[in-house]
């Protein structure tokens, strides 16, 4: 985005140039310069007025011109920039939040890990009835020599 308001920035520059030296080869051309034979100088302010005219109205063209250019060919550009800015703010906000002492990291353990919010008490309450009811089922499931102490149990 930043490269996009340097061009336009210097766009707007070149066209500021373009439009005062078109200004002054129209007062050059006009005869503005024109010193009659007692050494005063003609000013004719119609003429005036219509080479500032003429003038302001092709500086406004060039720059519309330039503008539909910039609209056309910057309107890509602006929404890439805007979607690779957005991904690495997400990245970057993602990566500090998770790190030791992040703003996310410090709410996982403090919900789930340390069981001081209803979070962690839930899941570990959720736990312990999940591996309830699986081991009721296996259990049915389960031979076990009870006089062997390394017997955990077979498929049997």
């Amino acid at each position: 985005m930043e490269k996009f308001v340097v061009w336009c920035r210097g766009i707007l520059l070149g066209l500021g140039v373009v439009g005062a030296a078109a200004l002054a080869y129209a007062l050059a051309r006009s005869g503005l310069n024109h010193v009659v034979p007692n050494g005063n100088v003609l000013v004719d302010y119609v003429n005036v007025v219509v080479i500032l005219l003429t003038t302001v109205t092709v500086f406004f063209t060039v720059a519309a011109i330039a503008l539909a250019i910039l609209g056309i060919w910057g309107f890509r550009n602006i929404k890439s920039d805007a979607a690779k800015s957005a991904e690495d703010s997400v990245k970057i906000t993602m990566k500090d939040a998770f790190e030791p002492n992040g703003v996310a990291y410090n709410e996982i353990r403090e919900e789930i890990i340390d069981e001081s919010g209803p979070l962690g008490k839930w899941l570990r309450q959720e736990i312990q009835r999940q591996v309830t009811e699986q081991l009721t089922v296996r259990r049915a499931q389960l031979v076990v020599d009870e006089d062997d102490a390394t017997d955990e149990g077979d498929q049997e």
